[in-house]
């Protein structure tokens, strides 16, 4: 039997990949920032959306992560030399109170490179007299270097209004993901 004493084992180039503490803890540099890409925003303003009508939700211009400058707020493009596996997320902040406080349904989805690649819903049954529901989506998804990926936001309510997707500092729509493989 051996045992191999170091503090940091590290690729040809010298990029550090694992650092083990005094303790034996180990880091893997797997989700290191400066390798993976990730990005974060939360949407800054309200959106109206047209009643049955899939909508690009937009501004995701608050608290924004961008590790790798591939985030322009709206669309989020994979690095060269970054495709993989990715986990997609958003959360749709939709608000029927400007239209009567009766929606009846909404859903989100993820386009990569222009089509609709998941969705995900929320509907009353019984009772379809929805006023601010949150819709949580999360995917993944294996992309390519160039491959484009953006949320959309569809909403039905009672009386055939157009309502709205709510933004904010605090609240409201987010969009981000990272690369998980």
């Amino acid at each position: 039997m051996s045992t191999l004493r170091v503090n940091t084992i590290q690729n040809e180039t010298g990029t550090t990949g694992v650092t083990i503490d005094n303790n034996g803890l180990t880091t893997i540099n797997k989700l290191n920032p400066t390798i993976v890409p990730m990005w974060w925003g939360l949407k800054g303003s309200d959106q109206t959306l047209t009643r049955g009508s899939k909508t690009k939700l937009t501004s995701f211009n608050t608290g924004e992560i961008d590790t790798d400058s591939a985030f322009d707020q709206t669309t989020f493009t994979v690095p060269s030399g970054k495709g993989g596996v990715y986990m997609l997320q958003s959360h749709t902040f939709f608000d029927y109170s400007n239209v009567g406080s009766d929606g009846e349904q909404g859903y989100s989805y993820f386009y990569i490179n222009g089509t609709e690649r998941d969705r995900m819903g929320v509907a009353g049954q019984n009772t379809p007299d929805f006023t601010q529901p949150v819709l949580s989506h999360v995917t993944f998804v294996t992309l390519s270097a160039g491959d484009t990926v953006e949320v959309y936001a569809a909403l039905w309510d009672a009386n055939g209004g157009n309502s709205r997707v709510l933004g904010g500092a605090n609240f409201g729509c987010q969009f981000g993901g990272m690369k998980v493989g």
